[in-house]
């Protein structure tokens, strides 16, 4: 189980700019809790991504999907390559939704998988501060690990566009990969 989550790591380390434990812990995150914590209200959730899709250009360069659990069944949906292949909105939404309502996060395990990042770190697998790295767990603990978003460095470097949908739902609803 460490070494799926260290190769998971360094496959998001390989594919984007500046990620910072922050985003390791996010794609954790999504990877253990799925989109639940962001789709309170569908109608919301459908106009915040029609808007996003509408604003977004088209890009067949980057990745459609990337995995963010170690079991590789979620994943992160990019909507400029899926805006790419054609008029998925539809499909695509009701794959989100349909992901949301059959996902059950367990918190046990987003801590879990956390306390491995943090020792794939002090054994050096990967080079993060470990100042940095005690100061963003301390404030986790003391929040009781919340949903967070991606570090700004990331945000400006990879203008992050996706959603996070169950990959089996989404190969059904949407695309077969």
């Amino acid at each position: 189980m460490k070494n799926k989550l260290l190769q998971l790591i360094q496959y998001h380390q390989k594919i984007h700019k500046y990620v910072e434990i922050q985003d390791i812990y996010k794609m954790i995150f999504q990877g253990v809790m799925g989109a639940e914590h962001i789709i309170k209200d569908p109608d919301q959730a459908r106009t915040r991504l029609l808007e996003e899709w509408q604003r977004c250009n088209t890009d067949n360069e980057e990745v459609l999907t990337e995995p963010v659990s170690i079991n590789d069944t979620i994943i992160r949906v990019n909507l400029r390559p899926l805006k790419a292949k054609g008029d998925y909105f539809s499909s695509f939404f009701d794959a989100f939704i349909k992901s949301a309502d059959i996902h059950q996060g367990n918190r046990t395990e987003l801590i879990s998988l956390w306390e491995m990042f943090k020792l794939l770190c002090k054994e050096k697998a990967l080079s993060f501060s470990q100042s940095l790295l005690k100061e963003f767990d301390e404030q986790l603990k003391s929040q009781n690990y919340p949903a967070k978003h991606h570090s700004q460095l990331y945000r400006e470097a990879n203008k992050p566009a996706y959603r996070i949908v169950n990959k089996t739902i989404f190969e059904q609803y949407v695309l077969t990969l």
